[in-house]
């Protein structure tokens, strides 16, 4: 259990330090050199594998969490729609180079932080973790916010020209792959707490019917048929 914990907080940092690496990743050609954001200088085919690489661990972190979150309470609210938006967003960022889309690229951009916030904000107001944890969380999520208003106003002020717009983005980058993790600690030990009786399974799928859709179909209406009707029929 330990060994996990370490190997989540390992594959967060990866995440966390691969941007902060670009520039000096562009200096060896690794990444594009001349430029002032993480989306630039990800232009090259190895730096946008590399993106993806570092950040696989934290989005698996993401799922985890999802797990914990349903253990606690299986009759919860589903998240799923705001976590599928940010990785959706996320995945278009990757795809769509900046240098050859730019306005998909920054429009998936726009929807994977919309898609994340909003995720936070509903797994915040679902008080799944412990106090410490959300309020860490929370602390998170504000820098996060005032990240992307320091970053919309340097674009409106035609200041997104120089490193310090690439390390803003690094700061907001970082703050949005330590939510996770820190709301995942306060789950973990509210699951732990909990009485085995609150944590109740989820009713178990129906039995699996081999065959084809259509045979699925009519074998589910004959048994729910049969059980209300008495007599047996088959189709």
């Amino acid at each position: 259990m330990a060994s996990g914990k370490v190997l989540e907080w390992l594959l967060t940092l990866i995440g966390i330090s691969y941007p902060w690496m670009l520039y000096g990743l562009s200096l060896v050609g690794f990444s594009a050199p001349g430029k002032f954001s993480i989306s630039g200088f990800i232009e090259t085919p190895a730096a946008t594998g590399a993106m993806a690489v570092a950040t696989a661990g934290p989005i698996w972190i993401m799922f985890e969490f999802e797990r914990v979150c349903n253990l606690i309470r299986p009759q919860g609210k589903d998240r799923s729609i705001s976590l599928g938006m940010f990785l959706t967003g996320y995945a278009g960022f990757l795809v769509c180079n900046v240098g050859e889309f730019e306005t998909l690229h920054y429009g998936f951009v726009l929807v994977f932080i919309i898609g994340f916030s909003m995720h936070a904000v509903l797994r915040l107001r679902d008080n799944i973790g412990v106090l410490a944890s959300d309020v860490a969380a929370k602390v998170v999520i504000l820098i996060g916010v005032v990240v992307f208003i320091v970053l919309a106003a340097m674009v409106l002020a035609e200041k997104n020209d120089s490193l310090a717009f690439w390390a803003v983005e690094c700061i907001g980058f970082t703050m949005l792959l330590l939510f996770t993790p820190l709301e995942l600690i306060g789950a973990r030990k509210k699951l732990m707490v909990l009485p085995q009786t609150i944590r109740k399974k989820k009713p178990p799928p129906p039995p699996y019917v081999a065959g084809s859709m259509c045979d699925r179909v009519f074998s589910t209406f004959n048994s729910t048929f049969n059980s209300s009707s008495g007599p047996q029929t088959t189709f």
